[in-house]
């Protein structure tokens, strides 16, 4: 199960410094969508969690989406959904 997690922040990692720019080294599991990511909520919206939802194979329903405020947030959700 840990390894599920850590291959899935792994991953998530390297699609978020893709789709914003920021290099994986200035990505950690802390890291805050809204303060860490030089992005506006609309482009994380519309064009990061559908990314993320493709290359995951899941659907981020918008109701949490302001639950998903770190990186480490996401990674819970991406394998709570997984695990369905």
């Amino acid at each position: 199960m840990a390894d599920l997690y850590e291959q899935t922040y792994h991953k998530l990692r390297r699609l978020l410094a893709e789709q914003t720019g920021v290099p994986t080294s200035n990505i950690s599991r802390a890291s805050a969508f809204a303060e860490d990511f030089d992005t506006e909520p609309l482009e994380l919206y519309e064009e990061v969690f559908p990314e993320i939802e493709e290359q995951f194979q899941i659907e981020i329903e918008p109701a949490h989406y302001r639950e998903l405020t770190t990186v480490q947030d996401m990674v819970d959700y991406i394998v709570d959904k997984a695990e369905l």
